[in-house]
């Protein structure tokens, strides 16, 4: 059995995991066309569902085979995640969503080529909002945040952020650093380069974390976690 310590999405308690046989088209199969209600809600924040068929197939089964390569990854990302529906994006912009009111559904962009970089980008976007709502879950059975009005400035946001927010984004950016190392040996030389900027990117983010201000609204549990994580980007 895997250390649970090795990977960041390796989660204490209960198991999140998916024991099934996946399909082998099983990301694809998770993209479906969003409801009114779900399309007029995210259009309030200003972002535009397309039609489930607006991405490529061949691009997206690539982006599971790179999900695959992450080890047991791929079978978090299946538990937690029953519909994802497409976003549209600016060139060269890549935008994600999910809410804890969606507890197994997330939004992600496409992006605007088909090439490995365009599997890489989409298999992030999957990857980023899952592990929010893995987080979510787990929050549900054992707190990590001392209080929710607590904030600080976050590598992500120019105004300061919950605690709680910024311990979410420390555990997704760690779970792709960690992802991203386990993809980047069968890539072309061209998403190898876009993996290593990636891989950059991250660790600077990251680092430039406060930590002890982090922990100190966090619970002894989620203080764990949270230097876990960090060490992780290094």
């Amino acid at each position: 059995m895997t250390d649970p310590a090795a990977v960041p999405w390796h989660l204490p308690g209960r198991s999140l995991y998916d024991q099934s046989p996946a399909s082998s088209t099983w990301l694809g199969d998770r993209i479906v066309d969003a409801a009114l209600d779900v399309a007029s809600h995210v259009a309030r924040q200003k972002l535009t569902i397309l039609a489930a068929t607006a991405i490529d197939a061949d691009m997206c089964l690539r982006s599971q085979e790179l999900i695959e390569r992450c080890g047991d990854l791929g079978d978090l990302v299946r538990s937690v995640t029953d519909e994802i529906h497409l976003l549209e994006a600016s060139p060269g912009y890549d935008v994600s969503h999910s809410e804890p009111c969606w507890p197994h559904r997330i939004l992600v962009s496409v992006p605007d080529r088909h090439d490995e970089i365009g599997a890489l980008r989409f298999a992030e976007g999957v990857i980023h909002e899952a592990m929010h709502l893995a987080l979510t879950f787990l929050e549900n059975d054992r707190p990590l945040v001392l209080s929710e009005a607590d904030e600080m400035a976050s590598p992500w946001r120019e105004e300061p952020r919950p605690i709680g927010g910024v311990l979410h984004g420390l555990f997704v950016f760690s779970c792709l650093y960690a992802a991203f190392r386990m993809m980047a040996g069968r890539i072309d030389a061209a998403a190898a380069d876009h993996v290593s900027g990636r891989l950059r990117d991250i660790s600077e983010e990251v680092g430039s974390i406060d930590l002890s201000v982090l922990m100190s609204g966090l619970t002894p549990l989620g203080c764990t976690l949270a230097r876990r994580w960090s060490e992780a980007c290094r």
